[in-house]
C-alpha cells in the first residue's frame, strides 16, 4: 500500500426529483505509479421518505474526474403501507478496483439519483457518517 486517503460526509444532503447529484463525498489522489491501482471503498448511508406504496430506488455511483463511472449500485425500497412520510435509513456500500492509469492527480466523488416521484432521498442523515476511501496499491 502506497497511500491511503479519506473523505468523511454528516451534512445531510437531500433530493426530491430525478437528477443526480453529489453526496457530499470526494476524495483527490494523485498516484505514484501508473500502474497503480486504486481501493475505492464506499460506505454511504441514507434514508428513503416515502409517501407511496410504488416501488423506489437509490442508485450511487463513484465517478473518476467527472465523468468515469467507476462504481454504481441501486438500492429499492417499496412501503406497503402507503403511509405518509415513512422513513427508511439505509446503506450502500462496497468496494471497488480501478486502474486509472495515470500519475496525474484524478478525483473520486460519489453521487446519488432518485427513481419516481412521492419520495425524497437524504444522504447523511440525522448526522450519520458516511466515508470513501481511496487507497493506491502498487503492482
Amino acid at each position: 500500500v502506497i497511500q491511503v486517503l479519506q473523505d468523511t460526509a454528516t451534512s445531510i444532503v437531500s433530493l426530491g426529483g430525478a437528477s443526480w447529484i453529489d453526496t457530499g463525498l470526494s476524495i483527490n489522489i494523485t498516484p505514484k505509479y501508473s500502474n497503480s491501482k486504486i481501493l475505492v471503498m464506499l460506505k454511504q448511508y441514507f434514508t428513503f421518505r416515502t409517501t407511496t406504496n410504488a416501488e423506489r430506488q437509490a442508485e450511487f455511483r463513484v465517478l473518476r474526474d467527472s465523468s468515469t463511472q467507476v462504481g454504481w449500485q441501486r438500492i429499492n425500497q417499496w412501503d406497503q403501507d402507503n403511509s405518509t412520510n415513512a422513513y427508511h435509513g439505509k446503506l450502500a456500500g462496497y468496494d471497488l478496483m480501478d486502474s486509472p492509469g495515470t500519475t496525474n492527480q484524478i478525483n473520486y466523488h460519489v453521487e446519488m439519483y432518485l427513481s419516481g416521484s412521492a419520495a425524497d432521498l437524504y444522504a447523511n442523515h440525522d448526522g450519520a457518517l458516511s466515508t470513501l476511501v481511496a487507497m493506491e496499491i502498487k503492482q
